[in-house]
C-alpha cells in the first residue's frame, strides 16, 4: 500500500504504517478520508478479509471499485477530485495485479479458480 500511497499521494491515502489490523490501516489525515476508508473497508468485506494476511480476489476488488464509482457518479455531493482519486486507485490496483499475474482477464469472479493475492501483499502496496 506504500506504493499506492506514493503513487496517489500520502495526502490522499494516509497509511498507518504499523497497523496490525485492516480497520487501523487508514489514517484520518487523508484528504478524502471517508472515501478511502469506504474503498478499503468494502474491498476487505467483499474478500472476507479479517486480517492483513487474508487473500483478495482481483475480480471482487474491481467489482467493489466499480460499485463505488457508480455511487460517486450518481451522487449530487461528489467532488470531481473524489472520482479522480478512485480512478487513480483503480489504475494502481490494476497495475499491481498485472505485475503479480494475479488477475487473468479470461476469468470471472465466480470461477472456482479465481486468482487470489494475500491481502498483506496488497497492503504493502500502500504501506
Amino acid at each position: 500500500m506504500i506504493s499506492l500511497s506514493d503513487s496517489v499521494g500520502q495526502h490522499q491515502i494516509s497509511v498507518v504504517r504499523d497497523a496490525m489490523h485492516p480497520n487501523a490501516l487508514i489514517s484520518s489525515e487523508a484528504v478524502h478520508y471517508e472515501l478511502v476508508k469506504k474503498i478499503f473497508r468494502d474491498i476487505y468485506r467483499a474478500n472476507r478479509c479479517y486480517h492483513l494476511n487474508a487473500t483478495v480476489d482481483c475480480h471482487k476488488t474491481f467489482d467493489v471499485l466499480g460499485k463505488i464509482h457508480a455511487e460517486l457518479v450518481d451522487s449530487e455531493k461528489t467532488d470531481v477530485d473524489q472520482i479522480g482519486l478512485l480512478q487513480n486507485i483503480g489504475e494502481a490496483t490494476r497495475k499491481f495485479f498485472e505485475a503479480h499475474n494475479s488477475c487473468p482477464s479470461n476469468q470471472t469472479s465466480e470461477s472456482n479458480n479465481s486468482p487470489v493475492t494475500p491481502l498483506g501483499t496488497v497492503v504493502s502496496l500502500i504501506r
